[in-house]
């Protein structure tokens, strides 16, 4: 496995094997050799090994020895592996909607990928972004996502990166919004009383600490007008109704 910061390498296993020391170089030519790891036998028959000083786009070239009771081996073969660049970050973060209780947000594809990483923050500083929600692509050109975990009033830091073959980006530039108000609840226990030929009082819960309450009226349960609004109180009474009329009242919480 070759990555833009990372190569895994594997070998056989030698009985008796006290250690193995594993050594990198630039160029593979003498002189240019570094010892980079002690590697302590695990006991299986393939002995693993994962280097994650590398850098991108970089050739680089590996070697070992191993150490038994019987003393020090020859080198073994010398192997190469060219790092690939490292994955840029996707482009083209939005919010496609912010609601009270969802952000949705979209970004261009990255192709191919294996997935993306979106990651959320209340200040947008270094150290405050969450662990981030795994997303695999979807086959289209613009990928999104929901998120449905956010709270009324409350400003959103997010910020993607995207693991192909080649190991996984930076983040991206991060975009920023606040959540709206939740919507107040409707009140409650709406009736009418007290009804006579040109007026009826109207009565109510207050559901949530509010400042007042708009009443239209219709006729016919479809047309809605003639608002009346009142402030923080729980009854009101409406007059200049006609005569055997029906009337439909609805009422809404303003704040």
């Amino acid at each position: 496995n070759v990555l833009a910061n990372e190569i895994d390498l594997s070998w056989n296993v030698i009985n008796g094997a006290i250690s193995y020391k594993l050594r990198r170089s630039p160029t593979g030519l003498t002189g240019t050799w570094t010892t980079i790891s002690n590697v302590v036998p695990t006991g299986i028959t393939s002995q693993p090994y994962q280097d994650k000083t590398v850098s991108p786009s970089t050739q680089y070239f590996y070697e070992e020895y191993v150490t038994t009771s019987a003393g020090i081996s020859p080198y073994s073969n010398v192997v190469s592996a060219t790092t690939p660049a490292t994955p840029i970050a996707p482009t083209g973060l939005a919010f496609s909607k912010v609601a009270y209780n969802e952000v949705d947000l979209t970004w261009n594809a990255v192709t191919p990928s294996v997935s993306y990483l979106l990651q959320r923050s209340l200040t947008g500083l270094a150290n405050s972004w969450s662990a981030g929600v795994t997303i695999l692509p979807s086959g289209n050109a613009t990928e999104s996502y929901q998120d449905t975990t956010v709270s009324p009033s409350t400003a959103y830091f997010y910020q993607i990166s995207v693991t192909t073959s080649a190991g996984t980006s930076a983040p991206s530039a991060s975009i920023n919004t606040t959540t709206p108000a939740a919507p107040l609840a409707a009140p409650g226990a709406f009736t009418a009383t007290n009804i006579q030929s040109n007026q009826a009082t109207l009565n109510w819960t207050e559901s949530s600490t509010v400042t007042g309450f708009t009443i239209e009226e219709s006729t016919d349960d479809a047309t809605w007008g003639n608002p009346v609004t009142v402030g923080n109180v729980t009854t009101t009474t409406i007059t200049g109704l006609a005569p055997s009329q029906t009337y439909y009242f609805e009422i809404s919480a303003t704040n």
